[in-house]
């Protein structure tokens, strides 16, 4: 499998022999293996820590071939976004000219490691390491927005947000938490050589 290289789009090439001089049949398992490996492959360069790839239907039992060399191109938009259910527009060649082109249906499973609360986090509460563990976690297309290990390091975090016990913290609802906090009693000492400190 060559390496995944990106102009407009992102190609996922996949060269499946050098010198190939008679004719060849492609067996749709076959297709199906490679499409779901491409993926796989992608996706976890992408950051996902786990993928399983399903491949819902592949428009032919097998493919007769002209003779020369083939390879198949999943072509598919640049990002590192996805969704559960997709459609991949896998295309063929052999000797470089265009052979069939089609779009294969996915179903795809998603997972990466991310900050899980352990119990339940109220609106405004405290998160920290004593209410969240680092664990792995099905991920949808909102997947940018968890929250890892790393975040903790820098003091706490407040919820922004009601968290159930089990789910992820989502960086869109939580804070790094302020010095000063609502309703606090803030101290001001007055300094006429150095104007004012707080």
């Amino acid at each position: 499998m060559n390496k995944f290289f990106k102009l407009a789009l992102i190609f996922l090439s996949i060269i499946f022999a050098n010198n190939i001089s008679v004719a060849q049949t492609l067996e749709a398992e076959f297709v199906k293996q490679e499409v779901i490996k491409a993926v796989e492959a992608d996706m976890i360069q992408k950051g996902f820590v786990d993928v399983e790839v399903d491949v819902l239907g592949i428009p032919f039992n097998s493919l007769e071939l002209p003779e020369g060399k083939f390879r198949m191109v999943i072509i598919e938009n640049q990002g590192s976004g996805y969704s559960k259910r997709c459609i991949k527009a896998l295309r063929i060649y052999v000797n470089d000219s265009l052979i069939r082109a089609f779009g294969v249906p996915l179903e795809i499973k998603a997972y990466k490691e991310a900050l899980v609360a352990t119990k339940e986090i109220g609106l405004g509460k405290t998160i920290n390491a004593t209410n969240v563990e680092m664990k792995k976690v099905e991920v949808d297309g909102n997947h940018n927005n968890l929250v890892d290990m790393r975040v903790l390091n820098n003091g706490d975090i407040v919820s922004s947000k009601y968290y159930r016990a089990g789910q992820p913290i989502d960086k869109r609802f939580a804070k790094i938490k302020s010095d000063v906090q609502k309703d606090e009693y803030v101290t001001v000492v007055f300094d006429m050589k150095n104007n004012l400190k707080v």
